[in-house]
């Protein structure tokens, strides 16, 4: 009895830990372009782009699969990510401003303190 329960336990854990979540992130529309210019996600995932310029402006995939149509000042768009979703975007009257969505693995980030490359450890040698 007592194994039964321990692997109906199990399995239920593992089945509850293996369960993907769906996150959303957000891309804003900068005077500058899309901020962030690379959003690393996966499929599942959602995409809220928001307009945060005085223009109207959209972002619109390279291959015209998906727009989120004109947004104005404050307004927003959500698109879901499937696996065939065409991750390379842009705005279509300004190309200049372009935007990446990648299935890749974030690059981690070197948070070591500025200036510790080198930097020489010192010892108190004082008697007291």
């Amino acid at each position: 009895m007592f194994k039964k329960a321990f692997l109906a336990l199990a399995v239920a854990a593992s089945s509850i830990a293996s369960t993907a979540s769906a996150d959303n992130f957000n891309i804003i529309f900068v005077d500058g372009g899309f901020f962030p210019e690379i959003t690393y996600l996966f499929p599942g995932d959602t995409v809220t782009f928001i307009n945060e310029t005085e223009d109207t402006i959209t972002a619109e995939a390279t291959d015209e699969s998906w727009s989120t149509g004109p947004l104005g000042l404050n307004q927003s768009y959500l698109l879901p990510i499937a696996s065939d979703t065409v991750l390379t975007y842009g705005d279509p009257n300004n190309i200049s401003k372009t935007g990446l969505l990648s299935f890749d693995l974030a690059p981690l980030a070197d948070f070591s303190p500025e200036g510790s490359e080198g930097a020489e450890e010192t010892t108190d040698t004082s008697t007291d």
